[in-house]
């Protein structure tokens, strides 16, 4: 298990728009206010919240979107594998034994003919 006290900035997210298909991740917001992406559903979130997102769900992201810090604490799964698509991004990361992993552009995936 990965467990990261977040803090985060007025105007940011915790991190890209994002979604593990292998590994399930949860959030509990400690302090401060933002907005929850799930999909094309976005939620306002507070102190107390909590959200959990299972292996293979939806994209997602958490945002301050208020004026003072948001704090959370994220907390996931760390599998021997896992592979985390960033639809927006049209990306996909492919980790393995620990290791950080190979961000692959999926632009630059060729068909077999």
């Amino acid at each position: 298990m990965g467990f990261h006290l977040i803090e985060v900035p007025i105007g940011l997210a915790t991190c890209a728009f994002h979604r593990h298909l292998c590994e399930e991740e949860c959030i509990y917001t400690l302090e401060g206010t933002g907005t929850a992406r799930i999909g094309a559903t976005v939620l306002q979130v507070e102190a107390g919240d909590f959200i959990a997102y299972p292996a293979g769900g939806q994209a997602h992201d958490l945002r301050n979107t208020r004026s003072s810090i948001l704090k959370c604490i994220i907390v996931g799964q760390r599998l021997d594998f896992d592979i985390v698509d960033y639809p927006e991004q049209a990306r996909q990361l492919y980790r393995a034994n620990g290791e950080k992993g190979d961000l692959l552009d999926m632009a630059m995936i060729v068909p077999c003919q």
